[in-house]
């Protein structure tokens, strides 16, 4: 479905066009959302098309655009086959050179646009990096398991996450990466998270990172990012919509999202207070929230506080 600005901001941008400001243009997003994520993917969609100086088109992928059967075949993990559209997104679109592919997961907090501007015809897939990386005991299972398959990741320093990220489908086509990474998935049916580690693999030599300010986990360890600037949040095992988790707290991040949530009518559609079971359910979710955030220091006792605990950072790194 196609998602356009405000009569006022098109108009703005008209003007910007006729001025030479601006080139005239239109971002593609794919959000891969079936079952309950298609009601989330709405959300990030609402993000994206709310904060954009150019005009956006939402593409979302369900099963009525790409055969499900030809996505379970490649093999199962925790996560649903249609993450494996990632994979495809060069046959799915075959009219577009660049697409930003995204997770149902994603809030837009700035203008899309600048994170379209970034694109670069020289590499194929700009993405954020993942975190943490190995030896980390969160991602190292990642490690683990190439040195198993003798398959090795030359920097690791550069392995991203693939919730986020700048398509060259262009570059995809011309190279034939679609091929390779169909191989790949049909070579081992036991990949920790196949999507995601097959493009690192494949795009190793053929890929950068974006900048800090769209390194976007919602529990981002890098003291360097301040939440206040950045363009986007990846909802990293805390999503808003679930609050059932003990640890799972109403975070600042959590509570702009669910904002949205409310102005475009998807909060309607949930059970629960923002989210939780009840409005006390949220109060001390919230509570918990603030208290760790001004001391921070109760993370560092153990990994795993951190760990479970990791959207306690606030907007503010």
């Amino acid at each position: 479905s196609f998602l356009d600005l405000s009569a006022g901001s098109r108009l703005l941008m008209q003007i910007m066009r006729l001025g030479g400001f601006v080139a005239d243009d239109v971002i593609h997003i794919a959000i891969p959302a079936t079952g309950e994520y298609r009601k989330w993917a709405e959300v990030t969609a609402a993000s994206a098309v709310s904060g954009s100086s150019l005009p956006v088109k939402v593409h979302y992928i369900d099963w009525t655009v790409i055969d499900r059967q030809r996505l379970e075949r490649l093999g199962s993990w925790h996560g649903s086959a249609i993450a494996f559209s990632r994979l495809f997104l060069a046959e799915l679109f075959p009219a577009l050179d660049w697409i930003i592919t995204c997770d149902a997961d994603v809030l837009f907090r700035g203008d899309i646009a600048e994170l379209w501007a970034l694109r670069d015809d020289a590499v194929s897939f700009i993405a954020h990096k993942d975190c943490p990386l190995p030896p980390h005991p969160y991602t190292q299972s990642h490690y683990d398991w190439y040195k198993a398959h003798k398959m090795v990741i030359k920097d690791w320093s550069s392995y991203f996450a693939d919730g986020l990220g700048l398509v060259n489908l262009k570059r995809w086509r011309e190279k034939g990466y679609q091929a390779e990474f169909e191989r790949l998935a049909k070579t081992y049916n036991d990949w920790p998270s196949p999507d995601m580690m097959i493009l690192n693999y494949v795009l190793q030599n053929d890929k950068k990172l974006l900048p800090v300010e769209w390194d976007c986990f919602s529990g981002d360890e890098n003291a360097d990012v301040d939440w206040s600037k950045s363009g986007a949040v990846h909802f990293v095992e805390d999503t808003p919509w679930r609050r059932y988790k003990i640890t799972h707290l109403a975070s600042d991040l959590v509570e702009e999202w669910w904002k949205i949530a409310d102005r475009i009518g998807v909060a309607a559609k949930t059970k629960g207070f923002r989210g939780c079971r009840n409005w006390f359910d949220w109060a001390w979710r919230r509570a918990a929230f603030v208290f760790l955030k001004h001391n921070q220091w109760i993370l560092k006792m153990h990994w795993k506080l951190w760990l479970h605990l990791r959207s306690t950072r606030g907007i503010n790194a």
